[in-house]
């Protein structure tokens, strides 16, 4: 047997349920803040999370490594957690209390600190709260940036667009919602064929032109097409189809590129990582939509919202950039053995 690869057919596959689900979602959540309470939006999670716990349980084979003692270094998880709550703080309300508040230059002052601390206490702790050796492989470092980036521009878009909905062409809730579902069920249909593309050719293949996609969308049909005179079917509907291209692309395939180039046994605390950047770039991307968008009047919002799709259209192109040093190779299957020809004179045994 050679060595094991993750392959990237059976992450498109679990792609797809996301993107399924991720398309229900915006129209489960606004049926119930319309028609019963906000908080329900909450309470909702409890049942499906508690069915994914027995079905989870069922189908998935748990690893664990056997050397592991301990929980993982509570200071480093608090050095991490004060340090990206700062920037994150000093991203949003920068625009409200002024750049060279006192507030804003103290919490971005935190960051600048907390994370170098956070590095030191990492490299030196018993049990670090994060594995930083893993990120001296190149193709998953490199893969981690992609991840971070994409989840910028994902994330902001995906709350910018509800917003833009609501505010600039004054639709409903709900209809809002129902309008940004085409672009989820995209992404869901292309993720299982990303993964194809992906063991046949390559993550970088799949990823470049996925990046690119995405920032098209914003750069090409949102910021320039998209007006304050609602145009669903001509405008904003190309845009949602090909953003949710890019996100098909994308999104599972950073996940499984990222722990390609891992061995077999680190798989689990790689794509814990990789998941850690994809969280971080959701509070980046919200923090830096809600920065560049601030509190435009009425006549000016819609500029404010070109100004966004301008932005996250820049910032999936740095991650189309980073995705293209993406060096892993496609998956190859392993080659059956053949049974070897019988020698003149030898006897042969059936079993």
């Amino acid at each position: 047997m050679g060595p094991q690869r993750l392959r990237a057919g059976p992450v498109g596959v679990w792609g797809a349920m996301g993107g399924l689900a991720a398309a229900s979602g915006p129209t489960m959540g606004s049926l119930l803040v319309q028609y019963l309470s906000w908080r329900w939006v909450f309470l909702v999670n409890v049942p499906i999370c508690l069915l994914a716990a027995v079905f989870g349980a069922r189908v998935l084979r748990e690893s664990r490594d056997e050397n592991a003692t301990g929980v993982p270094d509570p200071l480093g998880v608090v050095l991490m957690t004060v340090a990206l709550g700062a920037a994150a703080l000093g991203i949003v309300e920068g625009p409200q209390w002024g750049w060279d508040d006192p507030r804003v230059l103290g919490a971005f002052l935190t960051a600048a600190l907390g994370l170098p601390l956070f590095v030191i206490r990492t490299r030196y702790a018993a049990r670090p709260a994060v594995d930083l050796s893993l990120l001296r492989v190149r193709s998953y470092s490199v893969a981690n940036a992609g991840m971070l980036t994409f989840a910028m521009a994902f994330f902001a878009v995906t709350l910018a667009n509800i917003i833009f909905l609501q505010t600039v062409w004054h639709w409903s809730v709900l209809r809002s919602a129902v309008a940004v579902t085409p672009g989820p069920l995209v992404a869901g249909a292309i993720a299982p064929l990303a993964g194809a593309l992906a063991d046949r050719f390559s993550h970088r293949a799949v990823l470049v032109p996925g990046a690119v996609a995405f920032a098209a969308a914003m750069l090409l049909l949102f910021a320039t097409r998209v007006g304050s005179t609602p145009h669903y079917v001509t405008d904003w509907l190309p845009a949602a189809m090909l953003t949710g291209v890019g996100i098909g692309l994308t999104f599972t395939t950073l996940g499984s590129a990222a722990v390609a180039s891992l061995p077999p046994s680190r798989f689990g605390v790689g794509s814990a990582i990789n998941s850690s950047f994809r969280q971080l770039g959701a509070v980046l991307g919200v923090s830096v939509f809600v920065a560049v968008l601030g509190t435009p009047s009425t006549a000016s919002a819609l500029d404010a919202f070109h100004r966004v799709w301008y932005v996250m259209a820049a910032v999936a192109a740095l991650s189309a950039l980073l995705c293209a040093g993406i060096r892993n190779r496609p998956h190859q299957p392993q080659p059956q053995p053949q049974p070897q020809p019988a020698r003149p004179g030898a006897v042969t045994v059936d079993s």
